[in-house]
């Protein structure tokens, strides 16, 4: 089979967001991905594999902000009915990283999954790129602030994002990933 064939243009997937990419990559997760081809369909994995020049990176778009605000929204349902006394708006150090937690291990599965997915695409696929044989960037692209979403203070969103890329590095191995980015779709559409 040719990796060809399996080329693509990038699709965001966020619904409310009107940018159109030019930007290709060989699609990994979904119905008629690279991962279903391989029957690994009960791995998770990144949206897409970008070969950029000489490197490659694992992308996954992420509507990170809103994902992060119902996750601490949860949070503080949960919270005020188990203790009506100790309600408030604000969560503690150790429940921020129980959050950045709960959300960091899922994107490092994804992220460790796809390389598996890689290996199999080397045994299965011809025309492999020679980018594939260094080690990936782990991309995540995320969606900007709608004026749907819960304001998010920019402080508190940058400091969020910089917890979650740096429990992203901590997951993943070193000697099998180059560097994780966090990265606005608008930045990521010039780049």
């Amino acid at each position: 089979m040719k990796l060809a064939d399996h080329r693509e243009k990038m699709n965001h997937g966020f619904v409310r967001i009107k940018l159109d990419l030019e930007k290709y990559g060989y699609r990994l997760d979904d119905k008629n991905s690279i991962k279903m081809k391989c029957g690994l369909d009960r791995l998770k994995a990144a949206d897409y594999i970008e070969p950029k020049g000489d490197k490659f990176a694992f992308v996954e778009f992420t509507d990170l902000r809103r994902q992060l605000n119902n996750t601490i929204k949860e949070f503080l349902v949960i919270k005020e009915a188990t203790f009506p006394d100790r309600s408030g708006k604000k969560i503690s150090h150790s429940h921020c990283d129980r959050i950045i937690g709960t959300i960091t291990s899922e994107f490092c599965t994804k992220f460790k999954d796809s390389l598996f997915i890689l290996a199999e695409i080397k045994k299965i696929f011809t025309d492999i790129p020679d980018s594939f044989e260094k080690k990936p960037h782990a991309v995540l692209v995320i969606a900007p602030q709608h004026h749907d979403d819960k304001h998010m203070d920019t402080a508190d969103a940058a400091r969020y994002f910089d917890s979650i890329k740096n429990a992203i590095t901590l997951g993943l191995p070193e000697m099998l990933f180059t560097q994780v980015h966090i990265i606005e779709l608008n930045d990521y559409a010039s780049s």
